[in-house]
């Protein structure tokens, strides 16, 4: 670098010269309007007062060379005005000249200002030439680094002086470096005509003749002419080089090397000579520093985890073609190096690959854009993988596109996992949605269920069957309502969900037979059960839900004829298995269910745990049971899998957590009572209930009014805490868990209990919205009553509770 700007300064130095005799040869010009020239008006900025014809900006000869210099050329008069300014300078300067022109130093960086002003009023009050470095500031936050020569030009008629300001500018000197690098070379060459370093000597080995670049090289004394070799430096003085100094002399023969000194590589050639010895000498230090670390730079591509191609820059068909590739390739796709030499990238593609992402990359090549696109590709044994394929151009100096370099990385299992994370997502948010549906039904459906039975109970004793006939229909009605609610908090996983440990065997046993009414005679049904632990994870009635579900889900599938199996494995899941990325490592029952039937498309199976989604005819479903299945599954800390193929069947592979592991001990044992145990007369009891609806409230208080309760009604938390202050007798708390207000059931329950722990709670919900947990009505004389309730479930749910 120093070397570089020393020759800028060297050039500008060159120019200054040049221009100042020029002008002192200039004949004089007049200043007035009318003597200036079209030229002058363009290239130059003189004061019309001042008729001084010596100095001459408008000679063609002055403007052509000043012009034409690669430097700023800026002319200033001693009171700091601009006379001239170069057309290099005004491509510099752009809009801003006007500004620099009014004031120049305005444009010096504020914290160089001073120091600037200074050199300049030195220069101008001894009349000398003076250089000075500084920031130059736009003002638009653009600063760069300038260097100005100030050269005086006098006037030997008056005296008067104009200043010549030539300016190098430093910033751009990396951009400068290759072309002062080769006027460096032109520069040696002209002087000794040599590029390496050149040393000549006697038979005896006294030095007769060293180029400038030997002494550079080897650090040689100026005048080593006539000095012994080895006393020029310790280089000669090495075993290494005098050993091949030796060889030369005695056999007369060339001879040529690599040697290493002080941390540089050389190249040495020597010939002997009718006097005696030459020498040349290459400093290889830089070009074998390139050479490791080209072939470092290769190894560590060649040991990358991603697939890197280099390809020609051909657009012409059959367009680029591979000239290298890495080891991971060969990893990745299952091709050989040797395979993909010489093809088209189109190797790897398929009928899957996205034809819109291959368009906007042949846009990008044909523009020798970089792109980043993904992209389907397809290994050797005809597997798809997903790739994020991100390609950039090798363009070389004359900005010609050589060669394309692809860097393929394979995402696939990074876009599984985004796939499952979004599944879950979405089932998620369609479950709050379902399950906020259902909660708003359930309190619909209590109310009618609850008004039918009153309407029942009064028509029986007024002998009105034909009325009670209508009854029975809307309450059937409404029980068909209830068990689809049900489904739909199933789904949406917002009710309290038992996972206790259930025994296979004993879901066999009762599902089986189930399965072979459902399937028919004309259906094939297969039992393979190698499984040895013989215990699960779950809940006993929706195990037997889902077996049931993935029967009749197959039967339909197989249109009238088929085979239908179901096997029941051991599976470990360990970390480094692709099954991690769904399931915890540990042990598992996998339970498969497969069939012959007509299979379903990759579209269809995006779809098939989506609530209400089926393929069947209106009339054969809600298209809630695989929706069910999916979420029970995922409630269990399982995982449910689907392969399927048009005509070729459907496999559904369930895994849910082996073993007993999460079974819970405190699981309250549920009491069996019998219908003509229940106690219906509850005299002297009062109850407080808590219901935010009204309508499903008067059904509340109706049923605990006919069991003889004194009732007391709350509308939200704050009221029940208030009217249990004012009660504190309240033997029965009934509270729904979503109220308004702040407070829920539950802290309704946990407040009462501060002051009577011993108090009994029933909770109900048509929706808890995961604000009651299983473990929460496990305690003694604690219960959940699920919405719609009958008045035999509410009598049932009040029997379980020991009254003090």
């Amino acid at each position: 670098m120093i070397i570089i700007a020393t020759l800028c300064l060297f050039v500008a130095l060159l120019a200054g010269i040049a221009i100042g005799l020029l002008l002192n040869k200039t004949v004089g010009v007049n200043f007035s309007n009318d003597n200036r020239s079209k030229d002058t008006d363009k290239n130059s900025t003189v004061s019309t007062a001042d008729n001084n014809e010596y100095f001459n900006f408008s000679n063609p000869t002055f403007l052509l060379l000043a012009n034409s210099l690669p430097t700023y050329l800026v002319i200033i008069k001693n009171d700091g005005t601009v006379l001239f300014v170069n057309e290099t300078f005004k491509t510099f300067i752009g809009d801003n000249l006007p500004a620099f022109k009014i004031n120049w130093l305005s444009f010096v960086s504020k914290n160089d200002v001073d120091r600037v002003k200074t050199k300049w009023r030195s220069a101008v009050k001894n009349n000398q030439s003076i250089s000075f470095e500084y920031r130059f500031d736009d003002g638009k936050g653009l600063i760069q680094h300038i260097e100005t020569f100030l050269t005086p030009i006098v006037n030997p008629d008056n005296g008067e002086i104009v200043w010549y300001a030539s300016s190098v500018n430093n910033s751009k000197l990396e951009d400068f470096k290759n072309q002062i690098e080769q006027l460096a070379a032109k520069r040696e060459g002209i002087l000794q005509n040599m590029e390496d370093g050149f040393i000549s000597v006697t038979e005896d080995l006294f030095v007769d003749y060293v180029n400038f670049r030997a002494e550079i090289m080897l650090q040689l004394p100026q005048n080593c002419i006539g000095m012994k070799l080895k006393e020029t430096t310790r280089f000669f003085e090495e075993p290494d080089i005098l050993a091949h100094i030796k060889y030369a002399l005695n056999n007369t023969k060339s001879d040529n090397f690599e040697f290493s000194y002080k941390g540089d590589e050389y190249y040495i050639r020597i010939y002997p000579t009718a006097t005696g010895l030459s020498f040349y000498f290459q400093d290889i230090t830089s070009e074998k520093s390139s050479r490791n670390e080209l072939k470092l730079l290769r190894t560590a591509i060649d040991k990358a985890n991603d697939v890197v191609l280099i390809t020609t820059a051909d657009l012409e068909q059959p367009g680029p073609t591979v000239v290298y590739a890495n080891e991971a390739f060969e990893r990745v796709t299952g091709y050989s190096r040797q395979d993909i030499i010489g093809q088209s990238p189109r190797l790897l593609q398929g009928k899957g690959t996205e034809r819109k992402n291959l368009d906007v990359l042949k846009n990008a090549l044909q523009s020798s854009k970089p792109v980043r696109v993904l992209l389907t590709n397809y290994s050797k044994d005809g597997q798809a993988y997903f790739n994020e394929v991100d390609i950039s151009p090798i363009i070389d100096k004359s900005g010609v596109t050589t060669h394309f370099v692809a860097i393929e990385r394979d995402i696939s299992k990074q876009k599984e996992q985004e796939d499952l994370a979004f599944r879950a997502h979405k089932m998620d948010s369609i479950g709050l949605v379902t399950g906020g549906v259902a909660h708003d039904f359930n309190n619909l459906l209590t109310i009618i269920l609850g008004n039918c039975e009153i309407l029942s109970s009064q028509l029986e004793n007024q002998n009105e069957n034909k009325s009670q006939e209508y009854l029975n229909a809307i309450s059937d009605a409404t029980r068909q309502g209830v068990s689809l609610t049900r489904s739909l908090l199933a789904f949406s996983k917002r009710q309290p969900f038992n996972k206790n440990t259930v025994v296979i065997d004993n879901i066999l046993t009762s599902v089986v037979p189930l399965i072979k009414t459902a399937l028919g005679a004309q259906f094939e049904f297969t039992l393979n059960d190698e499984c040895s632990n013989r215990k699960l994870a779950g809940d006993h009635a929706q195990l037997e839900s889902m077996f049931l579900n993935m029967a009749i889900n197959a039967r339909d599938a197989m249109e009238g004829k088929g085979s239908f199996s179901i096997s029941i494995k051991d599976k470990v899941v360990k970390e480094a298995d692709k099954l991690s990325q769904y399931l915890n490592p540990g042990n598992y029952t996998l339970i498969q269910f497969k069939d012959s039937g007509k299979g379903m498309t990759p579209e269809v199976i995006d779809k098939i745990f989506d609530p209400f989604f089926s393929t069947k005819a209106l009339t054969k479903g809600t298209g809630l049971g695989l929706s069910m299945i999916y979420s029970y599954v995922d409630q269990c800390s399982g995982y449910i899998a689907v392969e399927s193929k048009i005509n070729q069947g459907t496999t559904f592979n369930v895994y849910l957590p082996a073993g007993n592991t999460v079974e819970n001990d405190q699981d309250k044992q549920q009491k069996t009572i019998k219908e003509l145990d229940l106690v219906t007369d509850f005299t002297g009891k009062t109850v407080l209930i808590t219901e935010d609806t009204q309508m499903v409230a008067k059904v509340a208080c109706h049923i605990f009014n006919e069991l003889g309760f004194n009732v007391l009604l709350a509308t939200d938390g704050l009221e029940a805490l208030e009217l249990f202050e004012e009660n504190p007798q309240i033997d029965l708390l009934f509270t729904d868990i979503i109220l308004p207000n702040g407070l829920t059931g539950k802290d309704v329950a946990n407040k009462v209990k501060e002051s009577v722990p011993t108090l009994p709670v029933i909770f109900t919900s048509g929706f808890t919205d995961g604000k009651l947990k299983h473990d929460d009505y496990q305690n003694t004389n604690t219960e959940f009553l699920q919405k719609p309730y009958t008045k035999k479930a509410l009598v049932e749910t009040v029997n379980l509770i020991t009254f003090s």
